[in-house]
């Protein structure tokens, strides 16, 4: 992910079924607090819980450019 952080041409992410689960949504985070090209992040299917999606939520507070978000099929929520 360092090196999309100066990426200025990136405009989607598709990281969908990837098993990137909460720490890999570290990663994630901080280049969505570096780039402000991106306009959709897709992360389905990747194990990301409460805690990951909090993380994004986090990074997403200084990110003005993202507009679409896919956390579908992830173990968000009450179990």
């Amino acid at each position: 992910c360092k090196g999309l952080a100066g990426a200025s041409g990136t405009t989607v992410l598709r990281f969908g079924k990837n098993d990137i689960a909460d720490a890999g949504v570290v990663a994630i985070a901080d280049l969505l607090r570096a780039n402000s090209t991106i306009s959709e992040v897709q992360l389905q299917n990747n194990s990301i819980s409460d805690e990951g999606v909090n993380t994004i939520c986090d990074a997403l507070r200084d990110n003005t450019s993202v507009v679409k978000l896919d956390l579908s099929h992830n173990a968000i929520g009450p179990n």
